[in-house]
């Protein structure tokens, strides 16, 4: 499982962003569930791959989000 404060710092940034997960979903071209199981710490391997696309769709360096 993911450690838990990455789905908190996804789910914050996106907030933060006023963006809904769906709206998140749709500009970092991934699926709505893959977004929920992020925010939910559901997924047990997550390519680095999908952290930049939410961290570029929330308009942000993956710095600004998890080290913070």
């Amino acid at each position: 499982m993911l450690d838990n404060r990455v789905g908190k710092k996804i789910r914050e940034a996106r907030e933060d962003a006023g963006m809904t997960q769906e709206q998140l979903a749709e500009k970092a071209g991934l699926s709505l569930a893959t977004i929920t199981s992020l925010e939910e710490n559901r997924t047990d391997d997550v390519m680095a791959c999908i952290l930049v696309k939410v961290a570029d769709a929330l308009g942000k360096k993956l710095d600004d989000i998890f080290f913070s």
